[in-house]
């Protein structure tokens, strides 16, 4: 494919995505927050399609590699964040049933703050100590009653050439509050999605084995973890 039929396919992609967003509002949204209020336990069906239609009609498909490694237990779920697209992986392809952890400036945005909020997503603040003690503890709470949450712990997605940025620290106090264990999950193929035309069709997620919290230096651990499965080399398809 030439040049500018590679751009005008990346175009073509990218329109059709934002429409399925848009379209996607009242028959995907809404669903979500009735179900969220008066049947709870059925919202991961729907965000589960929800999640692999937009990726599907944006010309995309999902691998994923080492869900043998999920423990039947509360887990903190830590990923690199690279797309846009990172959400809906998650919510499509990772077979869990999670709370996503989103900054706290989010949840201020009109409809969108109101639907992750009756979803039972966390905001999380950066800028109030006491905020942030309170957030942590709700966590906490959550986890200890059997939830499991999705953290990027770099906090905001990665532009840059490195692999991750560096980690927030609250992932590892948390994960030592609540006892329980971060579970690493690697998204590869984000970063060929951040300019047009996307140089990838593909991402693939791999899942890793989980890190106790009684394990030396969690951040790090975890950090490095991410790292080996980021440098996975993924055969072609």
């Amino acid at each position: 494919m030439s040049g500018a039929a590679a751009g005008l396919f990346g175009y073509l992609r990218l329109a059709l995505l934002w429409t399925a967003i848009i379209l996607s509002m009242p028959i995907g949204i809404l669903p979500l927050l009735f179900l969220a209020y008066f049947f709870p336990r059925h919202v991961r069906l729907i965000a589960v399609w929800w999640g692999r239609i937009l990726l599907l009609v944006s010309g995309f498909r999902v691998t994923v590699k080492g869900a043998e490694n999920i423990p039947a237990a509360p887990l903190i779920v830590a990923s690199n964040h690279t797309s846009y697209f990172d959400i809906f992986i998650a919510l499509g392809y990772l077979p869990l049933n999670f709370s996503f952890v989103m900054k706290e400036e989010l949840f201020k945005i009109p409809i969108f703050g109101k639907a992750v909020r009756t979803l039972g997503y966390f905001p999380i603040s950066r800028r109030h100590p006491r905020s942030a003690v309170r957030s942590m503890n709700e966590l906490a709470q959550f986890l200890r009653g059997g939830g499991t949450i999705f953290i990027y712990p770099e906090g905001t997605r990665n532009t840059t050439p490195e692999p991750l940025l560096p980690f927030k620290s609250g992932m590892e106090r948390l994960a030592k509050q609540a006892q329980v264990a971060i579970l690493p999950v690697a998204v590869l193929g984000g970063k060929a999605t951040q300019k047009l035309p996307w140089r990838t069709n593909s991402f693939t997620v791999i899942i890793g084995k989980p890190l106790p919290p009684a394990a030396e230096n969690l951040t790090a651990a975890t950090r490095q973890a991410l790292e080996r499965l980021l440098a996975t080399e993924i055969p072609p398809s």
